[in-house]
């Protein structure tokens, strides 16, 4: 057990039991991804798919992200924002998009005819809006050699 001396023990040293390291599992065995809000101009995704998944569709694993500001959530085909292929069934990136947009994602196969099937549908998320002042903000600074300082 590791040991170290403890303030107010008179010197007296004082086992401490290891605490166990617990470690999240490489994979969870489902289908699946998320979106995460990094900032206005940033999302977060990760994804699985599983193996059993891929073995069943051959193809191009491809992630695809969805515009849907303007849109109806059960759209069949929601406005493409930005369709990337990805090289790992576990994997994650980070993805630049706009300020004040709502986005979903899809990971799925991309078959040799163009056909794209979706394995998973991302939870929705907004991006914050940008706002500026309206009006010009004025700051005014006073020199300490100026009367009133």
């Amino acid at each position: 057990m590791p040991e170290r001396k403890e303030p107010g023990t008179k010197g007296e040293i004082v086992k401490y039991p290891v605490s166990p390291v617990e470690t999240l599992p490489s994979e969870y065995g489902e289908n699946g991804i998320t979106l995460i809000v990094v900032d206005p101009y940033r999302l977060f995704s990760f994804w699985e798919v599983k193996e059993d998944t891929l073995k069943i569709f051959k193809g191009e694993l491809t992630l695809k992200i969805y515009d849907m500001t303007y849109n109806d959530p059960t759209c069949e085909e929601p406005p493409l924002f930005l369709e990337k292929k990805v090289s790992q069934r576990i994997g994650d990136m980070y993805i630049d998009v706009l300020p004040g947009k709502k986005y979903i994602a899809d990971i799925g196969i991309v078959f040799s005819e163009g056909i794209f099937i979706s394995v998973a549908r991302s939870n929705h998320v907004t991006t914050p809006e940008i706002i500026f002042p309206e009006e010009k903000i004025e700051i005014h600074i006073e020199h300490p050699s100026k009367p009133g300082y």
